[in-house]
């Protein structure tokens, strides 16, 4: 894409910015648009979430990955194979990808603790920016992405996709139509030990045999982390487990559980937080716990919360339930109401089935065969780059996250309760 063609684009963007998101909009626009005249994309860290969410992001026939950026040679080259565009340009720069005038947006997939440059880099680029939860490493950084994100005017998505799952929307609908009568407490769990041994699958993936300083660039991978180490194939391919490099599963599966929560009620921050857990199963080298449970109290909304972790066994597996006085329902894969039977709301549909009937869900919603969350979430982002509407998970929320994830993260290491104080907007 030449230069006049790039303002071009700009210009575009900036003229739907008035254009609300709709079903037809999208298409006419890209009618009315030069063929030639694609997305760039740019994608900065390859590694399997990149290229699980590739088939997604080349999924329009309007974009194009024009540059991916990794500091491994394999995760490069995985890439290149899965892209599209045969052409497509690599380096171990993230400013290489950003500085490009034929980049319109970028995918961020690298480990957290370099979230924030990059994406503060991005928005000063005036590049919209899709980048991977957790947003980043502590409050101070999440106040500077999200004041960079404003200032320039760029589009935000941060990537919890459940944002654009049907089944939490339809949980939406059931808790705003009061149905459930008063709700109390939730309780959201995770059990995820896979087919493989506990955390091999997912936090512990190994590196190729031949993995090293000879196709890893370690010293770039260092170059923002607070501590420098000689190489180590665990802190590149196990950077989870340590602190230096991201939240462990509060940043991760928490995040998503929270934040879904969060759509579905609309509770916001909480004003207190207490956390226990601990490396419980892997006494070797990690540091971020196996093992989490956390509280989070809502005073002015009567409400409590907790989510606990473990990967030491694949049940009870993961959901959420809301405990109201009318009903209960539970939130996963699927949905289903199930009433108390003291409730006069629920009065008449108990009153004439048996007490096995009784247990049946009073509302169920089969999630199994909606669109991919994941795929709809890319998809949002491309219409509000189109449109300069907010995302479904704009900075906003992004800061919400962060604010949740920090409360459990400094409650755990500091073995304290911590609060949220919404004058200084941070933790204490």
């Amino acid at each position: 894409m030449t230069e006049n063609n790039q303002l071009k684009r700009r210009s575009f963007l900036a003229n739907s910015a008035g254009l609300s998101i709709g079903a037809t909009t999208a298409p006419n626009l890209l009618a009315q648009r030069n063929t030639n005249d694609k997305i760039g994309v740019g994608i900065i860290g390859a590694g399997k979430r990149a290229k699980l969410l590739m088939p997604a992001i080349q999924d329009d026939p309007d974009v194009e990955i024009r540059c991916i950026c990794d500091l491994y040679d394999l995760h490069l080259q995985e890439a290149v194979d899965l892209c599209k565009n045969k052409s497509v340009a690599t380096t171990k720069d993230y400013l290489a990808v950003i500085n490009r005038n034929d980049i319109d947006a970028v995918f961020i997939f690298t480990p957290d603790f370099w979230h924030a440059p990059i994406t503060i880099a991005a928005t000063e680029a005036r590049k919209d920016i899709y980048v991977e939860k957790g947003l980043c490493m502590n409050m101070g950084e999440t106040k500077a992405i999200a004041h960079a994100v404003k200032s320039n005017d760029v589009v935000f998505q941060l990537g919890h996709q459940g944002r654009n799952d049907e089944v939490n929307r339809q949980a939406r609908k059931i808790f705003g139509s009061g149905d459930l009568g008063s709700v109390t407490y939730i309780r959201s769990f995770r059990s995820s030990s896979g087919a493989q041994p506990p955390y091999v699958g997912y936090y512990r993936r190994e590196l190729a045999a031949n993995a090293g300083p000879g196709n890893i660039d370690w010293n770039r991978y260092m170059a923002n982390a607070p501590r420098k180490y000689a190489f180590d194939r665990k802190r590149f391919g196990h950077w989870r487990l340590f602190w230096d490099y991201g939240l462990g599963v509060a940043g991760d599966f928490q995040s998503h559980s929270l934040d879904a929560i969060d759509m579905i009620t609309g509770i916001g921050i909480p004003e207190s937080c207490a956390v226990q857990g601990g490396v419980h199963y892997w006494k070797d080298y990690m540091e971020a716990p196996d093992t989490w449970v956390a509280s989070f109290n809502y005073p002015d909304k009567n409400i409590s919360v907790s989510w606990s972790f473990l990967f030491q066994t694949n049940r009870p597996g993961w959901g959420t339930h809301y405990f109201g006085t009318d009903a209960t329902m539970e939130v996963g894969k699927s949905m289903q109401v199930y009433a108390e039977p003291h409730s006069d709301k629920w009065r008449e549909w108990t009153r004439d089935r048996t007490p096995d009937q009784r247990d049946a869900p009073v509302i169920s919603f089969d999630g199994t065969t909606t669109q991919n969350s994941t795929a709809e979430h890319v998809k949002n982002f491309y219409n509000c780059m189109r449109t300069r509407a907010m995302p479904q998970c704009n900075i906003d929320v992004a800061f919400t996250e962060m604010a949740i994830n920090m409360m459990s993260v400094i409650a755990y290491r500091e073995q304290r309760m911590t609060r949220w104080d919404p004058v200084k907007q941070d933790v204490v």
